[in-house]
């Protein structure tokens, strides 16, 4: 059985406040995975040529899977970018078995269990945790439709819902890949059936934003969860690399 932790990265820093913020804020979450100790071994998925060198050149572990730095001409076209993760895992799927996709932003903060990855595969073979909002979001839903999966840690072991996500996405170019992964996994469930299905198949019992605004489930079913992975905004990433660096000193 082959499996992985992968990433992907992908975008320019032409000064864009939107398309290439992302880009050079990618390079601040490096260095948190870099200083922490319970980074685990990944690869990532990467489009741009320059992107791809600046990687190998920094010591990661880099498969360049598209030689401009986006699929597509996102600007141009106002079709929605994070659709990039979707090829990563697409394209990761080629190589493993079984991968989980890891934000930039998202790392370990603990030792892994050894029965981390058999506790993904007691359930289906797309997970990702599932988050509430203020605003529509699941618009090919007819109830719950402020329900949606996050996609800072995305589960996958099965090539054709790989495939099957792209195409989806392809054919919806406006919807994001956290729109994609729930109508995915409705698709699979024949409908939505409920925030309680959703946890017994779907929910990952490893990661969890940990923000009231996105909360869905209730804290009797969230103290359930062995919290591994951690997902760190910019002011959370700060204060973890100072952290980090004074336990170097």
């Amino acid at each position: 059985m082959k499996r992985a932790f992968i990433r992907a990265l992908w975008g320019e820093d032409d000064g864009d406040r939107y398309f290439g913020a992302r880009r050079t804020k990618m390079d601040a979450d490096l260095e948190l995975l870099e200083l922490n100790p319970h980074t685990n071994p990944f690869v990532f998925y990467t489009f741009g040529k320059e992107n791809h060198q600046y990687l190998i050149d920094n010591g990661w572990e880099s498969k360049l899977i598209w030689d401009e730095p986006y699929r597509h001409d996102y600007k141009k076209e106002g079709t929605h970018q994070y659709s990039m993760k979707l090829y990563a895992i697409q394209e990761a799927m080629k190589d493993y078995n079984e991968v989980i996709l890891l934000d930039v932003d998202t790392t370990a903060i603990c030792k892994l269990p050894e029965g981390l990855w058999d506790d993904f595969s007691a359930k289906e073979p797309l997970q990702a945790i599932l988050r509430g909002y203020k605003l529509v979001k699941a618009h090919w839903r007819d109830t719950d439709r402020r329900k949606r999966p996050c996609a800072s840690l995305v589960y996958c072991r099965d090539k054709q819902i790989a495939d099957d996500m792209v195409k989806l996405w392809e054919d919806n170019p406006f919807y994001s890949e956290e729109d994609i992964l729930g109508w995915t996994m409705d698709i699979m469930s024949d409908g939505w059936k409920g925030i309680n299905y959703y946890w017994n198949h779907y929910e990952p019992m490893c990661f969890d934003l940990k923000k009231e605004a996105y909360a869905i489930f209730p804290p009797e079913k969230l103290i359930q969860k062995d919290l591994i992975f951690k997902h760190f905004n910019k002011v959370k990433r700060g204060a973890y690399v100072r952290k980090l660096k004074r336990r170097r000193k």
